[in-house]
């Protein structure tokens, strides 16, 4: 029953801390290349100037896709899953009463998508009422 689910999450979980993984590693890669960039060139600030500008893009795309929030949301929802369909598979209660345990499983499933779509409309509310006239974004009460 949230078998497919919990593949769809675990793929989904681990695509997201890869493009997290290489956005981060890319961004402290350039980050330290412009100070690099500045000493090979003192009396050209081209070099230096167009990495500042990909570190820019680099955080925009940050902001724009969550990738680290996205995979923190995505395993999760694939741990309480697993952990249900284990309780499911032994018949732990709630799942212990063959005729309503097919209907708490789903329940259970209903609840977790419920939880983690309702999670993402927070951090789009959030980052939209973060939104200043100049379109920068202000920093959330947890910082991010």
């Amino acid at each position: 029953m949230c078998e497919d689910l919990i593949a769809w999450y675990t793929t989904y979980a681990a695509r997201a801390r890869e493009r997290f993984r290489i956005l981060e590693i890319a961004l402290l890669i350039v980050g330290a290349s412009i100070s690099v960039a500045a000493l090979a060139w003192p009396s050209n600030g081209v070099p230096a100037a167009v990495l500042g500008g990909i570190v820019v893009v680099l955080t925009g795309l940050r902001q724009i896709f969550h990738w680290q929030e996205t995979y923190v949301r995505s395993m999760w929802a694939c741990q309480t899953l697993k952990q249900e369909r284990r309780r499911y598979d032994v018949g732990e209660p709630p799942y212990n009463d063959p005729a309503l345990r097919d209907r708490k499983l789903m329940e259970v499933v209903n609840t977790v998508e419920a939880q983690d779509t309702q999670g993402w409309a927070q951090l789009v509310e959030t980052k939209g009422r973060g939104q200043s006239a100049g379109g920068a974004t202000a920093r959330s009460k947890t910082g991010t």
